[in-house]
């Protein structure tokens, strides 16, 4: 954090992002999360509908949906009473695990629609259990 940051905060005002290299960090790790989750969705979309056609895709998708809008509504408030860091980090330590079941899972078997809905399921979970509030930004 640079000087006139450290000031800033310590006189109450909230520093410009340009200057909070914290929040450009965030930002920045979480833009490529974002971009990880929407190719995690094409990629699942592109499968399901190679397996199962679009009644397939649709069905994947959809219930992949399903935990992700319950958790979005709820999951932000419970969020935001935990510690936003660690919230962010064990969701996606989760995720990455549950991605990892998932590929061995895939590898051993056969890839379909019902192999896929389960994994669409487990990775709708983490993103609805994200903090809304500042993230780290008071160390």
């Amino acid at each position: 954090m640079s000087a006139e940051a450290a000031a800033a905060e310590a006189a109450g005002e909230i520093p410009p992002l340009a200057r909070d290299r914290r929040v450009q960090a965030w930002a920045v790790s979480s833009g490529i999360s974002m971009a990880g989750d929407a190719a995690w969705t094409l990629g699942l979309a592109w499968t399901a509908a190679s397996v199962g056609g679009a009644h397939g895709a649709g069905l994947v998708l959809g219930v992949g949906t399903l935990p992700r809008a319950l958790l979005t509504v709820f999951g932000g408030a419970i969020a935001d009473r935990a510690d936003a860091r660690r919230t962010m980090v064990a969701s996606n330590l989760a995720r990455i695990v549950v991605l990892l079941a998932g590929l061995a899972v895939l590898a051993m078997s056969s890839v379909t629609i019902s192999s896929l809905a389960p994994c669409s399921v487990s990775c709708s979970f983490s993103p609805g259990l994200m903090p809304v509030k500042r993230i780290g930004i008071s160390a």
